[in-house]
């Protein structure tokens, strides 16, 4: 018998414009409020891809946008998408966006890559193309000489407590997955079950900015 207890709260500076969108995830595990593809994109994203596949999650990714935030962040995101959606050398030529995730400093949970149905464990595009068994989760903003809004950390904590307890990862452990460590391919090695971008993507100098 496992028994999981979480408090996952509110998330802070929620707009009341949310209310009406936000889905839920449920079950044995707590609910996240979360925005949806259709509104932050304003109806131009699908919401699910049947053609997204599924993986075992064993690791998250905890990433940074690497750029400036400001609201409304649903622009935020969709640019995000478009970036990660557009042929080269204009953008990155993804089917879809990378993140599974995306958190705005207002501590508002985004989500990121179309599920598979109602499955949101699909391999997005986001850890040096070793994203098998990993779920990415984006902050909007730079990080690199700053920290996280306490609203954002918030949801961080709930959104991986909440991942965490669906998927049996265990937060404090580590386990054995693809990762990149000269920028030479994907090999196999012990990391953290919660790791920032740069520990999977390594070689001197570090090639993410992520911190």
């Amino acid at each position: 018998l496992q028994l999981h207890f979480f408090c996952t709260g509110n998330i802070e500076g929620q707009s009341s414009k949310y209310d009406m969108f936000l889905e839920s995830v449920s079950g044995l595990c707590p609910f996240l409020s979360h925005v949806n593809r259709t509104t932050w994109s304003n109806g131009r994203v699908p919401e699910n891809l049947p053609v997204n596949t599924i993986t075992t999650v064993t690791n998250f990714v905890v990433h940074h946008q690497a750029g400036t935030a400001n609201p409304p962040y649903d622009a935020v995101v969709y640019d995000i998408w478009v970036y990660h959606t557009t042929p080269p050398p204009n953008g990155n030529g993804w089917s879809d966006i990378g993140y599974n995730w995306l958190i705005a400093p207002d501590g508002v949970l985004y989500k990121g890559c179309a599920w598979n149905g109602t499955n949101d464990n699909v391999i997005g595009a986001h850890m040096c193309a070793c994203n098998s068994n990993k779920i990415g989760v984006c902050l909007l903003g730079n990080f690199t000489s700053s920290i996280p809004t306490p609203a954002a950390y918030n949801t961080l904590v709930q959104l991986l407590a909440l991942k965490g307890c669906s998927f049996n990862v265990n937060p404090t452990s580590s386990s054995s997955t693809f990762y990149n460590p000269n920028n030479t391919g994907c090999v196999t090695g012990t990391l953290l079950n919660i790791i920032g971008h740069r520990e999977g993507c390594r070689q001197s100098p570090l090639y993410t900015t992520c911190p």
